[in-house]
């Protein structure tokens, strides 16, 4: 779910992890740095499942040690990353454990209450996931940045256009130097201003995500903006704008495996050339929108699966 993407929870013990990835004596916690710090990499590069494989093998090593905010940390980073991977029903149970032990330790809650959020967003718990964004809405930085965008996607999906905008607004003084949730927050604002009618604004925030994104090497996120950037482009008679556009989001999008969202946005490139009178160029991507249709056909016959 694009509103409520898990790159909106980022913490800064993802520096301490890449800091002790390299040689020293091999302790369980520093075992568990290691793990920490191939997942981050994994995540990095889009590959969200094997990321969770890693924080899990990460928050074993950390128990073993008895570190117990080394595991609340891990428990948030994996239940994160199965939100990225689309497991809100593996996500859950690590998002509860964080929770509780934020609880047991007196720790503050609102890290584990947004990755609640999320969960709860992408299981279709509407009404669990306002109540758990609200709880952390009062965090500090990136996180009540992160919290405050969810609040606002989840009052735009119900219509409630005005609700939204409060929201973004106060999410976005938030002081989060973060460029995954402010990609985010930029996204989510960019597609009510679109919806709202207000054009030139959607624009410039949405240019403002792709920018973002593009720091945060969130390619995921990158193929939305630009293809939310096409669609307002074409919408407002800009077809070559919009042909860039969705080529581009096309080509982000076959990188990291999304075969059907690329098809899409190579047949809007198409269909744009076309209007414009480039007919060899929409011929070009009108084939290559055929590929990986058929590519994502074959795919589906072989099961879920996921590009890495």
């Amino acid at each position: 779910m694009r509103h409520l993407h898990a790159g909106a929870l980022v913490l800064a013990i993802t520096v301490t992890f890449s800091a002790c990835s390299g040689a020293g004596p091999a302790t369980r916690e520093t075992v568990a740095l290691r793990y920490a710090a191939d997942a981050d990499a994994a995540w990095h590069a889009g590959q969200y499942e094997k990321a969770a494989r890693r924080y899990e093998r990460a928050v074993h090593e950390a128990r073993a040690n008895d570190n117990q905010h080394l595991v609340y940390v891990l428990l948030i980073r994996q239940s994160t990353a199965l939100v990225a991977a689309g497991r809100a029903d593996l996500a859950l149970p690590r998002a509860l454990e964080a929770l509780d032990l934020a609880k047991l330790r007196g720790d503050s809650r609102h890290e584990a209450m947004l990755t609640l959020g999320q969960c709860y967003a992408l299981g279709g718990d509407e009404a669990q996931a306002r109540q758990a964004l609200l709880a952390a809405v009062s965090g500090r930085g990136c996180v009540g940045m992160a919290a405050g965008s969810g609040l606002g996607a989840l009052s735009a999906r119900r219509q409630n256009h005005t609700a939204a905008r409060t929201w973004y607004a106060k999410a976005a003084k938030n002081s989060c130097q973060e460029a995954s949730v402010r990609a985010q927050l930029a996204y989510n604002w960019g597609r009510l201003l679109e919806r709202r009618g207000e054009h030139q604004q959607a624009l410039k925030r949405l240019r403002t995500s792709i920018g973002y994104f593009q720091r945060a090497r969130d390619e995921t996120g990158l193929a939305d903006a630009l293809h939310a950037l096409g669609k307002v482009h074409e919408t407002i008679g800009q077809l070559q704008k919009a042909a860039d556009a969705f080529r581009r989001a096309g080509h982000t999008a076959w990188a990291v495996g999304r075969a059907k969202l690329a098809a899409w946005n190579f047949g809007l490139a198409s269909a744009a050339l076309r209007k414009l009178g480039r007919k060899v160029e929409a011929d070009e991507l009108a084939a290559q929108g055929r590929a990986a249709l058929s590519a994502s056909k074959t795919s589906s016959k072989r099961g879920p699966q996921r590009a890495h």
